[in-house]
C-alpha cells in the first residue's frame, strides 16, 4: 500500500537515459463487495499480524471504496480522511482517486479529471457538466468548457474566460484586458469595441488586420489604438498632449525618373519643440507678470513724483526722470530672456531714483548715486574673470561664477555661441526638432533654435542691450549732478524775529528827537 504514485519510465539504450511514458503505478488496497473484500478491515486479526503500525495506520485511513463504472468489480480503497483527522486528502473520480486540494473529477463515467485551476472539457455530443456548471461551446459545437456564469462567461470560440480580467477576442480567442483583440472587421470585436485597422487599398484589402477599440476611451489612429484622455492620433502615431505636439513637418523624397528632391509635408509627433504648462509659465506667463507689475510701478512712481511737491522741477531734474522712465522700457525685453536679472536690478534702482529726484532728500540722492553705480557695475561688469569683484549672473557646476555671464553683453554673447544655455534655462524648449525639418531642399542646417532662443531675437536684445547700458551712464551722470548742485552750493539763512508793540514805539518817537538834533548840527 503506496500513498503516492510512481510514475512509469522506460529506457530505449539499456539505462542511459529515461523517459516517461505517461503512466503511474501504485499498490493499492483493493476493494471487491462481490468477494467481501472491504475498506478499512480489522488489521487485529491474524491475518495482519506481519504489518508495521505505520501501515496499520495507513489501512486505517481508506475507508472510501472507489469502484469504476468501466464494467470492473474491483475498485480500490482510498483515504478519506488524513491519520490526524484533519482534512480530507482524497476524493473518487470513477475508480480513481484524486487529491481534492489540486484536483477536481469532470467525468466520473470516463474518470475524467483537471487540476482545479483548469476547466473541465464539454462538447455538444456530452454538453453536460457533472459540477452542475454550464458547458461554454464553440459555433461548431466540437469543443467547449464547462463554467461558473457566476464569475466566468463564455467566448464564441468555445473557451470560458473571467469577467472583468479577461476578454473575448473573436479572432486570438481569449486575452487578458491589458492586451488588444486583433481583427480584420467590427464583428470580430466585442459588442462594445470597433475594429481599428490601416487598410492598404493597394492590395486590395490584404493583410488587412488590425486591433479591437473601446471608443469610451480610446480614439483609432491609423490601426493604432490611443488613448484618449491625453494622447491625439499625429500622422499614424498616438501623441502626448502633455510632453509632446503634433506639428506639420517637411521632407523630401527623390521624385523619379528625373532624379529630383520634392519637399511634401507631413504631420509628426515631436516631444523636442514642444509645450507643456510648465514650460508655458516659465516662458510666457511669469515674465509676462513681471512686465506688467513693473510699468503699473512705473507709472505709480511718476504720478507721486507730480503730485509730491508743488514747486517747478529743475531741467537735471527732469533729465533723471526721463532716463529713468527710458532705462526701465529699454529693459522690458530682458524679461524674456536668461538675462532677466538685469531687468529686475534696472527697475529697482531707477523707481528709487524717481523718488529721490522728487523729495529732495539728501540721503535718498545719496543712495540713488549709489543703486546707480551699483547698477553700472553690473551691466558692465569691468571685473570679469576676478573671483573677488566680478558680479557675474551666473553661476557654473562647481559654484564658481561664470564668467561667460559677466556683464550684459557677455550673457548675450553666450545665447548667440551656446544655444543650449538659453533653451536649457527654458526647461529644453525653444529647440527645432530634425525630424520636422528638410534640410536637403528648404531648411538651413544651422538654425537650430525658435523664438526667445533664436538669433534673430538675440540680436534684438543685443540692440536694447547697448542703448541701455548707454542711458544708464547718463543716469549715473544725472544723480552725480543733481547731488553735486543741490548739495555743494553754500546757503544763505534768514532769521526772522517778531517785535513788540513797545518796540515799535520807541523806534517811532525816536525818530524826531534824531531829526532835530541833526538840523541842530546844520545850523
Amino acid at each position: 500500500v503506496e500513498p503516492d504514485a510512481r510514475l512509469l519510465c522506460v529506457s530505449e539504450d539499456g539505462g542511459s537515459w529515461y523517459r516517461y511514458t505517461g503512466f503511474a503505478v501504485k499498490t493499492v488496497w483493493h476493494c471487491d463487495t462481490l468477494s467481501g473484500f472491504t475498506c478499512a478491515p480489522d488489521t487485529s486479526s491474524a491475518f495482519y499480524a506481519g504489518l508495521t503500525d505505520e501501515l496499520r495506520q495507513e489501512i486505517a485511513t481508506r475507508t472510501t471504496c472507489c469502484l469504476s463504472s468501466l464494467g470492473m468489480v474491483v475498485g480500490q480503497c482510498i483515504a478519506s480522511f488524513s491519520p490526524n483527522g484533519l482534512a480530507t486528502p482524497y476524493d473518487c473520480c470513477g475508480g480513481s482517486n484524486i487529491t481534492t486540494a489540486v484536483a477536481q473529477c469532470c467525468k466520473s463515467t470516463s474518470e475524467l479529471s483537471a487540476y482545479i485551476t483548469d476547466a473541465c472539457s464539454c462538447s455538444s455530443a456530452n454538453a453536460t457538466c457533472e459540477s452542475g456548471e454550464d458547458c461554454c461551446l464553440s459555433t461548431d459545437g466540437s469543443t467547449g468548457q464547462c463554467y461558473d456564469n457566476a464569475s466566468y462567461s463564455c467566448c464564441e470560440t468555445g473557451v470560458r474566460y473571467q469577467m472583468g480580467v479577461e476578454q473575448c477576442c473573436g479572432t486570438n480567442g481569449v486575452v487578458a484586458v491589458t492586451e488588444t483583440c486583433s481583427c480584420t472587421s467590427d464583428s470580430e470585436c466585442p459588442t462594445d469595441q470597433d475594429c481599428c485597422s490601416d487598410c492598404n487599398t493597394t492590395t486590395g484589402g490584404l493583410n488587412c488586420t488590425g486591433e479591437c477599440v473601446d471608443s469610451a476611451w480610446q480614439v483609432c489612429c491609423s490601426g493604432v489604438a490611443c488613448a484618449k484622455a491625453f494622447q491625439s492620433c499625429c500622422g499614424g502615431t498616438c501623441c502626448n498632449d502633455y510632453s509632446s505636439a503634433c506639428e506639420t513637418g517637411r521632407a523630401s523624397q527623390v521624385m523619379w525618373p528625373t532624379g529630383q528632391l520634392a519637399a511634401f509635408e507631413r504631420a509628426v509627433c515631436t516631444d523636442v519643440d514642444g509645450a507643456n504648462p510648465m514650460v508655458l509659465l516659465w516662458a510666457y506667463v511669469y515674465p509676462s507678470l513681471f512686465l506688467l507689475v513693473t510699468l503699473v510701478v512705473t507709472v505709480l512712481a511718476m504720478v507721486f513724483a507730480n503730485k509730491a511737491t508743488h514747486r517747478s522741477f529743475s531741467f537735471v531734474e527732469v533729465g533723471v526722470m526721463v532716463f529713468a522712465v527710458l532705462a526701465i522700457l529699454l529693459s522690458l525685453p530682458f524679461y524674456f530672456s536668461p538675462a532677466f536679472k538685469y531687468s529686475l536690478v534696472v527697475a529697482v534702482a531707477q523707481l528709487i531714483t524717481i523718488f529721490s529726484a522728487a523729495a529732495r532728500i539728501k540721503r535718498l540722492n545719496v543712495c540713488a548715486l549709489a543703486l546707480n553705480s551699483l547698477l553700472l557695475f553690473y551691466v558692465v561688469d569691468p571685473f570679469t574673470g576676478n573671483a573677488w569683484f566680478t558680479l557675474a549672473s551666473g553661476r557654473l557646476i562647481v559654484g564658481a561664477p561664470d564668467p561667460e555671464t559677466s556683464g550684459l553683453l557677455m550673457v548675450l554673447h553666450k545665447m548667440y555661441y551656446e544655444p543650449d544655455f538659453c533653451s536649457q534655462w527654458y526647461l529644453g524648449y525653444f529647440v527645432l526638432d530634425s525630424a520636422l525639418l528638410d534640410y536637403d531642399t528648404v531648411d538651413n542646417p544651422m538654425v537650430t533654435r525658435f523664438g526667445f532662443c533664436n538669433a534673430g531675437y538675440v540680436a534684438f536684445l543685443l540692440v536694447f542691450a547697448v542703448l541701455l547700458m548707454a542711458v544708464v551712464m547718463l543716469q549715473w551722470l544725472s544723480v552725480l549732478m543733481i547731488l553735486l548742485l543741490r548739495f555743494a552750493r553754500p546757503t544763505i539763512e534768514l532769521e526772522l524775529r517778531q517785535q513788540s508793540e513797545d518796540e515799535v514805539d520807541d523806534e517811532v518817537y525816536s525818530e524826531p528827537d534824531e531829526i532835530m538834533a541833526g538840523s541842530h548840527l546844520d545850523h
